[in-house]
């Protein structure tokens, strides 16, 4: 034994003769943590313990491998640096993150949930969500994007369906490909599109010659449709006249167009009972006074009107007078010459 050693009681011993059974342990230069393992003390360069509990912090006490708080949260504070994991990170319970940029550099993020909100802040309003959605970084970025003051989501790029019956557009999806609205806020143009066979309510579009065919009636209505190229006619056009009862011979307003077309074309028909009386009218005007030549007139019996034309404005209008104080209707159509 040499001056500074340590005794210790190596078994159990009894008054009196503990100096004969005391066992030394040396201070050695290089260990400095002493530990002891239930039996005898010794020296080593770290530490092993099989629990530890400091203030709140408890390691290895609730089960192996854990670190947690008797009560209260438990925060990990790197002093204004970084917290680094270097292995697989696993979060049991939920994941907040208050920061202001959260940067993910896996290759690929795999989401169980089946839906992703965006713009999640404590009270949302269009105002909140207006400029949102989504962008994908590339030479130029690509995004898809919400505005509020339309209501619309934007793209900067276009979109391309590989297959049309896979995509449905409008409030009634019950039906793959069923378009219920299709809106324009300007020309809407169908250039070089490969549509080999759509179909709706009878209405067929064959994109290989361009042709549309119909088993049910077609309609334009409200609005006019304006044709630039040629209309080929190979059956009958049949054409729905405006409709206009008597009861007198007054002079009746048929029909009217605007100054600024050279004329017009109108076939004007004229039914009294079982009677009729047909006939064929062309106008035209130099702005201020119209005439109209009727060259064309057939009736069952007699003469049921006559046809008389003036500008009231900046209108062309075709007048009607019955022969007879009678009921009878007046229909008329035609074609306006721009």
């Amino acid at each position: 034994m040499t001056q500074g050693d340590l005794l210790y009681a190596a078994t159990n011993i009894g008054n009196g003769t503990y100096g004969e059974s005391m066992s030394t342990l040396s201070i050695g230069a290089n260990n400095s943590i002493l530990q002891s393992n239930g039996t005898v003390p010794f020296w080593s360069d770290s530490l092993t313990l099989a629990d530890l509990t400091v203030d709140n912090i408890q390691i290895a006490v609730t089960d192996t491998n854990e670190i947690d708080t008797v009560v209260g949260n438990l925060t990990i504070d790197s002093a204004g640096g970084t917290v680094t994991v270097d292995d697989n990170l696993i979060v049991s319970g939920d994941l907040t993150v208050n920061g202001t940029v959260t940067t993910v550099n896996s290759t690929t993020v795999t989401v169980d949930d089946k839906n992703i909100e965006l713009g999640s802040v404590a009270t949302p309003s269009d105002a909140t969500a207006d400029g949102g959605g989504i962008t994908l970084k590339a030479t130029s970025d690509k995004t898809i994007t919400w505005i509020s003051s339309t209501n619309r989501w934007t793209t900067n790029v276009g979109f391309e369906a590989t297959a049309i019956e896979n995509t449905p557009i409008g409030a009634n999806n019950e039906e793959s490909g069923k378009f219920t609205t299709l809106e324009s806020t300007g020309q809407a143009t169908l250039s070089s599109a490969a549509v080999s066979d759509l179909t709706e309510n009878g209405i067929v579009i064959a994109g290989s010659s361009g042709e549309l065919t119909t088993t049910a009636d077609v309609s334009f209505s409200s609005n006019n449709l304006s044709v630039n190229g040629t209309i080929t006619q190979a059956g009958h056009l049949i054409q729905t006249a405006n409709s206009i009862d008597t009861t007198d011979t007054s002079q009746y307003l048929l029909g009217t167009f605007n100054t600024t077309s050279s004329g017009a074309k109108f076939f004007i028909t004229y039914t009294e009972g079982t009677a009729r009386h047909i006939s064929e009218v062309l106008v035209t005007h130099d702005g201020t006074t119209a005439i109209a030549t009727e060259y064309g007139s057939v009736f069952t019996g007699s003469v049921l009107f006559t046809v008389e034309v003036d500008i009231s404005g900046s209108d062309v209008r075709i007048l009607g007078t019955p022969a007879n104080a009678a009921s009878g209707t007046f229909k008329i159509t035609g074609q306006i010459l721009t």
